[in-house]
C-alpha cells in the first residue's frame, strides 16, 4: 500500500502490531485517546511559579490537555 502511494518509511522508525502508541503525548489504542502517564507525572509534579514566564509555561502546557481535565474552564 505504501509503495502504491509513493510512500516510503524507515522500519527502525516503525512500529507494526501494536496495540497502543504514543503520539504527541497521548496514548493512542483501542479507539481511544488517553494522556500518557508520564505527561500525567510531569503535570503533578510541576514546581509552583515563581514568575510569569513559569506561569506560562504551566498554563499551556495545562490547556494542552485540557480535554481530559473535567471543569478545566473553572479550575483556571
Amino acid at each position: 500500500v505504501l509503495k502504491e502511494n509513493d510512500l516510503y518509511v524507515k522500519k527502525e522508525k516503525c512500529l507494526f502490531g501494536q496495540r497502543d502508541i504514543s503520539f504527541l503525548g497521548h496514548i493512542v489504542g483501542d479507539g481511544q485517546l488517553r494522556m500518557d502517564l508520564e505527561k500525567v507525572k510531569a503535570v503533578q509534579d510541576w514546581k509552583p511559579p515563581s514568575n510569569v514566564s513559569e506561569l506560562w509555561s504551566f498554563l499551556g502546557l495545562a490547556n494542552y490537555y485540557r480535554q481530559f481535565i473535567t471543569g478545566y474552564s473553572l479550575i483556571l
